[in-house]
């Protein structure tokens, strides 16, 4: 869905170039606006009224620029004719500034989602227009607008593919185009002087110069030797044919799932080394079957190279010396069956290279995945038998008995087995369990609608991945299960499953619009997020919440805290698509490490545990900090009907921080609800049980109290008026609970 929503944007765009190319040919319109290179009209007008004429030039120029594509210099001329030295600048300046700006913006919307994962397979173009380090930007900016590298009407809407933002990227082509356009104006300017012509020239000739020079000492000083390089990297793969690669997994997985399983990871490994400090060389076998791992790292420009050997031994060691050959001074060959093989791995192996002859990193079954050392190659390393548990220790116990200095690198888990593959979903957020142990007892089919409607248990779900996303993950299962089989763990597992075969159609396309809000989200807003302390209210607070909101940045510029509008990513960690949810929180990791935010408080009880367990800082509840503030007053109701959202079912922490501001007595007579019927997205899939799962609740005549915004915006949609968020009564709010547009709009508005 992403990528043809990429490629229908680029399509779209190019159309409106060809377009505009063909109307401007036949129409004459690039010559109706120079007037042959004299730009008459233009002159004529300045000398009639200049700041008409000005006014004119400004939107001509970026017309030209932008739409017809017209190169920059021609307008520069015209500014130094028609306006003279000095404002002719000032102007040419503005309007070239206004103009780039707008073909940046238009680059970023209709090419960077789908132009810049090309742009990332070269090692040199993903360091400078890609990496986190800001000096980049500078350093980009500055060579490309003082030395003529590429087009310059090119390359307004080439950085709107890069990450550099938009405010730097206009404040530095503001900055950085000055001595270009002074170079044309004036020399344009000398042209129609009728005293002092050479004086002219003479200053357009020293800012040529000064501009030639200065662009050259940055272009050789930051860039002039990045694309040389003293490290290679060697990856080490077998085509991921069916029925020939990983084979240990069938027939838990079928020959093609185990393929698409390999595919995936040959991807993820390639996309998270491209830009290591080393060049790319990749070894493959069968030889025969290039073009289907050429299609898979769709045309990167590595240099493909069969191996050749009568074992794996051989392979590995023609590896070494065919990159040696090269004159690289180190060499590290990792293999492309860790999903966990990424930049930080390799660079770390080539900083060890620094001290030791070699480095060996071990992976969790004995054997090892990356092996590296200097150019003074031996076979001193290798081995009588690969492919056992104890390949790693021979290898050290060989290295040692030499004398070579070795040094260890990083333990990861490869995947060959189902135990594998259960073990890497764990450490990678993922809920694993089995219902191996389970007793044919009923009680989950009992107490599950999903279930019940299947006329499945747990064992029988297992075997049932079509229906995975028919699961609300809401954890009754488990709550009732007399030998602690979590239901919400095995769909989980089938849908991360899915995802990583890039098998979804189980999922079907009902989830193209969420995905479309969440992954990543749409109204995310970093501006008020300086503080020590961050609220985080996460995606739907702020929707059904508004005026709560409201009072809760009060408090928070009361008393010096931030706010963050985001999404904790748990509707996309739920359609099983981790990789994804893990790169949208890198924007909140990445801003609490630079800015130093040292507490998170959450709003939402799904958002406090995710958050609970993906940052490095702590998070705590808005109730805890609110009583830590002195914030908010108790409430007194003599019976308070708590109906416990699905998140709080294995530990109620927002509920034990609620507990201080009420003063009635708590009950729980909606433990029978299974869900609001919003959990694990599945009300999609399963609409009816979701209606029947909400009607439960408002076929009762008493109130409910609760405090997650999911859970109020379900139950007031469907008709549960007297249904009550308990932060908006603490913090003495009214609120209305706005549904359907209005929702939307109070989104909006936030990431604004």
């Amino acid at each position: 869905m992403k990528k043809i929503k990429s490629v229908s944007k680029i399509i779209f765009f190019l159309a409106i170039v060809i377009m505009v190319a063909v109307l401007g040919s036949n129409y004459g319109w690039g010559s109706k606006l120079t007037q042959g290179g004299d730009f008459t009209f233009l002159r004529e007008m300045s000398e009639a009224n200049l700041i008409f004429g000005i006014i004119a030039y400004t939107v001509l120029t970026i017309i030209g620029c932008v739409v017809l594509a017209l190169p920059g210099i021609t307008f520069a001329v015209a500014a130094g004719i028609m306006f003279g030295p000095v404002l002719g600048t000032l102007v040419c300046l503005v309007a070239t500034t206004l103009g780039a700006m707008a073909a940046f913006v238009a680059g970023r919307f209709f090419l960077k989602d789908g132009v810049k994962p090309l742009l990332e397979k070269n090692r040199l173009l993903k360091k400078l227009l890609f990496s986190d380090n800001t000096q980049n930007d500078l350093v980009l900016l500055m060579v490309t607008r003082l030395v003529p590298l590429f087009p310059y009407n090119i390359q307004n809407f080439a950085y709107g593919i890069t990450d550099i933002s938009f405010g730097k990227y206009s404040l530095y082509t503001f900055v950085f185009m000055f001595p270009g356009v002074a170079l044309f104006t004036v020399g344009a300017a000398g042209i129609t002087a009728q005293d002092n012509k050479w004086a002219y020239f003479m200053i357009a000739v020293l800012i040529a110069v000064m501009v030639t020079g200065l662009g050259t000492f940055i272009k050789k000083k930051y860039i002039g030797d990045e694309d040389k390089c003293s490290n290679a990297l060697i990856l080490f793969t077998r085509v991921p044919v069916p029925g020939h690669t990983k084979t240990r997994l069938m027939p838990f997985l079928s020959g093609n799932e185990c393929a698409a399983l390999h595919t995936r990871i040959i991807k993820k490994v390639f996309e998270d080394v491209s830009d290591a400090d080393a060049d790319i060389f990749v070894f493959y076998t069968p030889e025969d079957k290039k073009r289907i791992l050429r299609n898979i790292l769709q045309g990167a420009s590595y240099e493909f190279v069969p191996q050749t050997g009568d074992n794996l031994g051989d392979r590995m060691g023609n590896a070494f010396r065919h990159v040696f050959g090269k004159n690289y001074k180190k060499a590290v060959l990792v293999g492309t069956d860790i999903p966990d093989v990424s930049k930080k791995i390799i660079d770390e192996a080539l900083g060890l290279l620094d001290e030791n002859e070699y480095v060996i990193n071990p992976t969790f079954d004995g054997g090892f995945y990356l092996l590296g050392m200097k150019d003074q190659y031996t076979d001193l390393w290798q081995i009588e038998e690969y492919g056992n548990a104890g390949v790693f220790e021979a290898t050290m116990n060989k290295l040692n008995a030499c004398g070579i200095r070795t040094a260890v690198g990083t333990r990861l888990q490869d995947i060959d087995t189902k135990e594998d593959l259960h073990e890497y979903y764990v450490s990678h957020g993922g809920k694993i369990s089995s219902a191996e142990g389970c007793i044919s007892c009923g009680k989950c089919t009992e107490h599950c609608v999903f279930l019940n409607k299947y006329g499945l248990n747990l064992a029988e779900l297992e075997k049932r991945p079509e229906l995975a996303y028919s699961c609300f993950l809401c954890g009754k299962c488990k709550e009732v299960c007399p030998v602690d089989i979590d239901g919400a763990a095995i769909a989980l597992n089938m849908r991360l499953r899915a995802a990583q075969l890039g098998a979804q159609e189980n999922a079907g396309p009902g989830y193209a619009a969420l995905l479309l809000e969440k992954n990543p989200y749409k109204f995310s807003n970093y501006k008020k997020a300086h503080g020590k302390s961050v609220i985080y209210p996460g995606c739907n607070m702020p929707a059904f919440l508004p005026e709560t909101m409201n009072k809760l940045e009060l408090i928070a510029d009361k008393h010096g805290m931030g706010i963050i509008y985001d999404c904790c990513q748990k509707p996309v960690k739920e359609l099983g698509l981790n990789q994804d949810a893990e790169n949208n929180l890198h924007r909140l990791k990445r801003y609490i490490e630079e800015y130093g935010t040292e507490e998170i408080v959450t709003c939402c009880p799904n958002c406090y545990k995710v958050l609970s367990s993906e940052l490095d800082v702590p998070v705590i509840s808005i109730f805890a900090k609110l009583r830590e503030l002195g914030e908010g007053k108790k409430i007194s109701i003599e019976n308070i009907p708590m109906y416990k959202p699905c998140p709080e079912r294995d530990g109620a922490s927002f509920l034990n921080d609620i507990e201080y501001f009420i003063e009635g007595e708590i009950a729980f007579p909606y433990e029978d609800v299974q869900c609001c019927g919003l959990g694990g997205c599945a009300g999609v899939k399963e609409p009816d049980l979701a209606k029947k799962m909400t009607e439960n609740v408002i076929s009762g005549d008493q109130p409910l109290y609760t405090y997650c915004a999911s859970c109020i915006s379900s139950f007031r949609r469907k008709g549960k008026e007297d249904s009550y968020h308990l932060l908006p009564m603490i913090l003495d709010v009214e609120e209305n609970v706005p549904l359907g547009i209005s929702s939307l709009i109070n989104r909006i508005k936030r990431g604004l």
